[in-house]
């Protein structure tokens, strides 16, 4: 006789510090007119009940942002004679477009990590991006002041 047990997708991914459930907020800076692809941030989220988290998705999509699911460093667990190894991913944020400041000075978007559980359960973190002004505007003076002309005289 065979008997298999198997875990109960009980509980949902948990994103690392400084996001927690009872504040699931993160802030990052990010200065203006940064090229497209700038990496905004790598979140990582780990599932107690498995392995690793399946996906990170931007939700809902971003004009401004994309995620990678990318891989990370292979951990290597040592259990009573027995090695468990599994990737760990990481959700790499980047730019899709310049941002600039003066049109747009703080982004807002979600990342929501899931599971490979049945049913599949997520986390979201809440991103708050300040856009950092940077001197990237012409100088524009505010009053035209008195009109100064000048005569030049050549003489031969």
């Amino acid at each position: 006789m065979v008997i298999t047990i198997v875990g109960v997708n009980d509980r949902a991914p948990e994103f690392a510090a400084p996001w927690s459930q009872e504040n699931p907020e993160v802030e990052v800076s990010l200065n203006e007119e940064v090229p497209i692809g700038t990496v905004v941030g790598n979140f990582e989220a780990t599932d107690p009940d498995s392995a690793s988290v399946a996906k990170y998705e931007i939700s809902p999509e971003s004009e401004y942002f994309e995620i990678n699911n990318a891989s990370g460093n292979q951990i290597l667990t040592i259990i009573k004679h027995s090695v468990l190894t599994f990737a760990s991913f990481l959700g790499t944020v980047k730019t899709k477009q310049r941002i600039d400041f003066e049109k747009t000075p703080e982004l807002n978007f979600r990342v929501v990590a899931w599971d490979s559980g049945q049913p599949p359960l997520s986390a979201t973190a809440m991103i708050s991006v300040h856009v950092v002004n940077i001197n990237d505007e012409d100088p524009v003076f505010s009053k035209v002041g008195p009109q100064i002309k000048f005569q030049s005289q050549m003489h031969n």
